[in-house]
């Protein structure tokens, strides 16, 4: 959350106090994404979004190689291409305004990457496949359309059957989702508000359900209670994506393993587990008062302040303060 009474955002790609980008929202609903060299100021894109004096605004910012993106409130608003990776630099926190002491305030600030080297397992919950695999062939890979249609599928299953409510629903919609090559017989993994999701089931392969409202390529196996691939359909000797992804849901629900159904800690291939599974359902409602929300990753109240004066960086301002909150991770 961001609210300033002038000018407030986010710094990344910065080398210097010098030498930086920035995107920066202002008091008078102007979205601006720009940069600073030796020559001052340039605004590289702007936009303006819907405000009020005093208002808060959820903003998040995504940088993807040499593009970086600004959504106000859940709407894209700005978006620019950079000649050069936008991701080498430090990122931290900017207010910026007339007044001596600017007036800004940042809440539940985080940051999160898709880099798997920066990806600890032992940090979040994991699901693993039963065994190894035993295939001849390479899998094909999950791509990412694939992991958020059956994201979206789990969440309304859940929603639906009333196990999670609608502000729950709408909190896990921000839920990052990252495909990545995970180690040994991880299939998924909830860590603060990111959910991983293994490259290729652990080699397994996986099976992207096309109608995830039902499950008619599985039969239900009397002693185990589980629905079961037949053996002529495409589900078979795969991992159910499904079922893994609304395991890792239950985790960031606050939910832990348990010894069967849904929050088990090990997977079948060929196996899905279903809602109506008594243990899976009761594990759910147990947890419905749960509100999920992500998690601030710094409360540090003492991260250092860098103040830089920038005398004639806007034509219409005669004066100016910039303060830098840098390294806030």
């Amino acid at each position: 959350n961001v609210q300033s009474e002038n000018l407030a955002g986010v710094v990344f790609d910065r080398y210097s106090t010098a030498d930086y980008k920035f995107v920066l929202l202002s008091s008078w609903g102007q979205g601006y994404v720009g940069h600073h060299s030796t020559r001052d100021f340039q605004f590289d894109a702007t936009a303006s979004f819907a405000h009020e004096p005093g208002e808060d605004h959820d903003v998040k910012v995504t940088i993807a190689g040499t593009t970086v993106s600004v959504y106000i409130d859940g709407k894209a608003v700005l978006s620019y291409a950079y000649n050069a990776l936008l991701v080498d630099g430090k990122l931290g926190l900017m207010s910026w305004g007339l007044d001596e002491e600017p007036s800004s305030s940042f809440d539940d600030v985080r940051l999160s990457t898709s880099n798997p080297d920066y990806l600890d397992e032992s940090a979040g919950e994991a699901l693993l496949a039963a065994h190894e695999a035993d295939v001849a062939d390479t899998p094909a890979p999950l791509t990412d359309d694939e992991l958020v249609a059956i994201f979206d599928a789990a969440l309304l299953q859940l929603f639906d059957a009333d196990l999670i409510s609608g502000e729950q629903f709408a909190a896990l919609m921000d839920v990052d989702l990252v495909v990545v090559d995970l180690e040994g017989l991880t299939l998924g993994l909830a860590t603060a508000a990111t959910l991983y999701i293994d490259i290729d089931a652990a080699g397994h392969g996986w099976f992207v359900d096309a109608t995830p409202q039902d499950s008619s390529e599985f039969y239900l196996d009397v002693d185990s209670d589980h629905l079961i691939a037949s053996s002529d359909s495409e589900a078979y000797g795969q991992i159910d994506l499904l079922t893994v992804v609304m395991h890792e849901l239950g985790h960031l629900l606050g939910i832990d393993h348990s010894d069967s159904g849904l929050m088990a800690e090990t997977l079948d291939a060929g196996t899905r587990v279903a809602l109506s599974e008594a243990d899976a359902t009761e594990s759910f409602e147990t947890y419905l008062p749960i509100a999920y929300s992500p998690p601030a990753t710094n409360d540090d109240d003492d991260a250092d302040i860098i103040d830089v004066q920038h005398p004639g960086a806007f034509a219409f301002q005669a004066s100016k303060v910039l303060k830098f909150l840098q390294d806030f991770l």
